[in-house]
């Protein structure tokens, strides 16, 4: 793979452009079935944005959901960087007259191995990203990003999570890997579901005016004013006849122009 060692599809890709490894997961639909089964057939309900910033609004902080999604995970790590220098000892029952006492022993009571994920320093990664001006084009991205575990921070933990001498360097690539793959299911850059915030008015010119076709302040009359929200959702009616059929041409339709729009809830304020 070309990402960097035990940090899965980390940009580092030669300089021929190929694509970051983790893209490879665009082509499974993990669906979301937990508590229930939320997702429909190509819907993303049930699932979390990664483009958390809201335009033009970008100061307005929502990144409620994203951080619910990830606060149920752990980082294994914590573990004493003398044990590293025993491969293959250090967690060994046996008392070894070559190496220190075994990992168990050597780990001081009440410190974890799993450890839980300092939400504010992960998502500062993000935040830089938006303030670069870009966004997320796949879940997937979200193997890009360091999970900081507490206790560590942004600034220098590449450093220290790729230490072959510190407190990560025990941990297996595959326990390094296990909580991007319980957060991809639940993640999208793509949501199906947009609220509408809209204020209308009804505008009545004077009959004097000669460009009845331009509003001009202080010399027309509001007639009338709506506000309110709609929930508008975007779907595929996947019983419809005039979907291609994949078996037929794989990959070579996009199914883009076959989405539906509909109203789904309609708030109007009264203020």
């Amino acid at each position: 793979l070309a990402g960097k060692p035990a940090h899965p599809g980390e940009k580092d890709q030669p300089a021929s452009g190929n694509p970051a490894d983790h893209l490879l997961l665009d082509l499974f639909w993990m669906p979301v079935v937990e508590p229930y089964a939320l997702s429909d057939p190509f819907s993303a309900a049930g699932k979390v944005n990664l483009n958390y910033e809201i335009m033009p609004y970008t100061y307005i902080t929502r990144t409620t959901a994203l951080r619910a999604a990830l606060a149920g995970e752990k980082v294994a790590g914590n573990l004493p960087p003398g044990t590293a220098a025993y491969p293959g000892q250090y967690k060994d029952d046996q008392m070894n007259s070559s190496a220190p006492l075994n990992y168990a022993q050597m780990l001081p009571v009440g410190s974890p191995t799993r450890l839980s994920l300092n939400l504010d320093e992960t998502l500062k990664q993000l935040d830089a990203h938006f303030a670069a001006g870009d966004i997320y084009h796949s879940a997937t991205d979200i193997c890009d990003i360091f999970l900081i575990p507490k206790g560590y921070t942004y600034n220098g933990f590449a450093t220290q999570w790729y230490d072959q001498t510190g407190s990560f360097a025990l941990v297996g690539d595959n326990t390094r890997e296990k909580p991007y793959a319980d957060i991809y299911a639940k993640l999208t850059t793509k949501s199906n579901t947009y609220q509408v915030h809209y204020r209308v008015q009804s505008l009545l010119k004077a009959k004097t005016d000669a460009n009845q076709a331009q509003w001009v302040e202080g010399t027309g009359q509001i007639s009338g004013e709506k506000r309110g929200s709609v929930l508008v959702e975007r779907y595929l009616d996947v019983t419809s006849s005039s979907l291609p059929d994949p078996t037929q041409s794989p990959g070579t339709t996009s199914l883009e122009g076959y989405y539906k729009f509909r109203i789904v809830g309609t708030t109007v304020f009264h203020p």
